[in-house]
């Protein structure tokens, strides 16, 4: 086989291989919203349909808190740090909290007063999630040469600090209250005591930059080379269902992932990507979006979708 028909063979086989795995575009009923920055939104939670808060900012300069009463029709603005806040989630049992630069980590029963906590180290933060307000973990790290673990017990008091991580943890999440998932530079982790051991799955090849279990056993986690692995053993193993390095597979670089239930589910990336399940992963549908703008950060309240992005865009969709 000469040079170029082998490269003609590996184009059409590329293709083959990109379209028997992605649908025709799916139209869907979008908005976006106006809100009173221009600084990049990292991360959001919806408490209900019509509440919801988002957070970015300036990296070294401002935090920024926006908090919408109305489905995001109206926004205000509120801060409670100098730095970039990077990440916010909302407990079962109604404790909100949130991380950034320069390793604070912030708690609050209302969303209005916060209380901070400064961590043993000036080390950032990417992630945070409490299973209930007694229980939770924090992960962060620097470029690609080291990671770290903060683990919260009673009242939200810090119980570890684990510098052990060669590698930047970029998000975590628990999939029962015991049960907890780390994920990062070429690394998947896993927790069977509400974050105090760890062990390391089996699994590499890629910056896994999210992480989201839809159910106590089956879980999805995205690499920003366009790779997805998923388990449906509570993260004893993963598989490979997209693998972002192979040259039969285009480049998506994903930022987040956000599943409604083991089959339905949604991630965003780079440059406006976008893309639904409805098969647990097996076949992937682009939706158009109407930006370009690198999404962030993904969040369903029943069929309705918040999408934050860079440069203050927020977007809300509706998918029936």
């Amino acid at each position: 086989m000469n040079y170029h028909f082998k490269y003609i063979f590996l184009f059409i086989l590329a293709g083959l291989f990109f379209h028997s795995c992605m649908k025709e575009e799916l139209e869907i009923s979008w908005a976006e919203l106006s809100i009173p920055s221009d600084l990049d939104m990292e991360s959001l939670v919806f408490i209900n349909r019509d509440t919801g808060y988002v957070v970015g900012g300036d990296r070294w300069n401002y935090g920024e808190l926006l908090y919408t009463k109305d489905g995001g029709a109206n926004w205000i603005v509120d801060s409670f740090t100098n730095k970039k806040i990077f990440d916010i989630q909302y407990s079962s049992d109604g404790i909100a909290t949130a991380v950034g630069i320069d390793g604070y980590f912030f708690s609050s029963n209302d969303f209005d007063r916060w209380k901070s906590l400064r961590l043993p180290y000036w080390s950032p933060l990417n992630s945070v999630f409490f299973q209930t307000r007694h229980k939770g973990v924090a992960v962060g790290g620097v470029s690609f040469g080291s990671g770290w673990i903060a683990t919260f017990g009673e009242n939200g008091n810090l119980i570890e600090w684990d510098t052990t991580f060669q590698h930047e943890l970029s998000d975590v999440y628990f999939s029962d209250p015991e049960t907890v998932h780390a994920v990062g530079y070429g690394i998947v982790l896993r927790s069977e005591d509400a974050g105090i051991t760890w062990t390391t799955a089996d699994i590499q090849g890629d910056f896994f930059r999210a992480v989201h279990f839809p159910t106590p056993e089956v879980g999805y986690a995205v690499g920003f080379s366009g790779t997805i692995i998923k388990t449906t053993d509570a993260g004893l193993s993963w598989q490979k269902i997209r693998n972002g390095n192979n040259i039969l597979v285009s480049n998506l670089p994903f930022r987040d992932v956000f599943f409604l239930d083991e089959d339905t589910g949604y991630i965003v990336g780079h440059n406006g990507t976008f893309r639904k399940t409805i098969n647990g992963g097996e076949n992937w549908t682009k939706i158009t979006m109407p930006s370009n703008a690198h999404l962030n950060k993904i969040f369903m309240v029943g069929t309705t979708g918040y999408i934050v992005a860079e440069n203050g865009k927020i977007f809300k969709f509706e998918d029936d």
